[in-house]
């Protein structure tokens, strides 16, 4: 599976971008893992400011809507990773399900 983003500012011009591959797993499992590299790449820029958009409305449902201290997930391990990141950012997580906005990624 392969995992991949892209960083823009406010303007919607280009920051930086990642793309990579991350061995097998389902669907969930790679936005999961987009969603973490993205965060990773804010954190190691030192963003402010941060607007995460995902497409997945699975993954955005479960920063938004379950509680990520469930200890039932067979995700849990990533989940933790990017609420932590989420939360040390100050930023949240919401859907975009424009292909215009995909248009760059594509």
């Amino acid at each position: 599976m392969g995992v991949g983003g892209l960083i823009r500012d406010r303007d919607k011009q280009w920051l930086g971008g990642f793309s990579r591959f991350a061995g097998c797993g389902n669907p969930l499992e790679a936005e999961l893992l987009a969603v973490l590299s993205a965060l990773d790449f804010a954190v190691g820029q030192m963003l402010e400011n941060v607007i995460l958009e995902s497409d997945s409305l699975e993954v955005v449902t479960i920063f938004t809507v379950w509680d990520v201290g469930n200890t039932f997930h067979q995700h849990l391990g990533l989940i933790h990773a990017i609420n932590s990141l989420l939360l040390e950012l100050d930023c949240g997580l919401s859907s975009c399900f424009s292909f215009e906005g995909n248009k760059p990624a594509d």
